[in-house]
């Protein structure tokens, strides 16, 4: 099988790090619970232009570099690549390509790479869903909602990790809501 594997809130705790960025700058305190949307813009009740900007100065820190990663998930590729082929499909802006190949090769030495940028966020290429249909995708690991939906609804298996942003989302038959990364390896059997 094809495994699509999301990047941010599901490989690396990239929404914790960019609050500690956030608040640091703006002297806030958001948390990590407040996130109630993944639209940046709702949750810190800013503008989307300086959402996106953030967002942009935030990748050229060094936290952006040597993000930590999520609980689990270093075993769950190791283990997902001995039988599936894994591709990772992220909506970071393409302009991060060079950082997250090298990111994702440090963190997972010997496992093929096969990275798509969608730029969903940053309204630069193809949408998670198509990418998911143009690779012949049968399961995607996803924290987005909206973006999970609009894959389950073109036929794909998700797996939709539980983040405070997507609590209450929508159901679908080709959605399966998980709270830990270790389910997906039970679901897949």
């Amino acid at each position: 099988m094809k495994i699509g594997v999301d990047i941010d809130d599901v490989v690396v705790e990239f929404s914790r790090a960019y609050l500690d960025f956030y608040n640091r700058i703006h002297g806030t305190n958001f948390k990590f619970k407040d996130i109630h949307s993944p639209k940046f813009e709702e949750s810190l009740k800013t503008t989307r232009e300086r959402a996106v900007k953030r967002v942009n100065d935030f990748y050229e820190t060094d936290i952006f570099d040597n993000l930590e990663l999520v609980e689990g998930i270093r075993e769950l590729i190791s283990q997902l690549s001995e039988n599936h082929d894994l591709i990772f499909i992220t909506a970071r802006a393409l302009k991060t390509r060079e950082k997250t190949r090298f990111f994702l090769e440090k963190q997972f030495p010997g496992i093929p790479l096969n990275v798509f940028h969608t730029g969903d966020c940053f309204g630069e290429h193809k949408t998670k869903a198509e990418i998911c249909g143009e690779q012949e995708v049968d399961f995607l690991i996803e924290d987005n909602h909206s973006f999970a939906l609009s894959c389950a609804k073109k036929g794909v298996k998700v797996f939709l990790l539980e983040k405070p942003w997507n609590r209450n989302s929508e159901d679908h038959p080709n959605l399966i809501k998980i709270t830990h990364l270790k389910e997906v390896l039970e679901q897949i059997k």
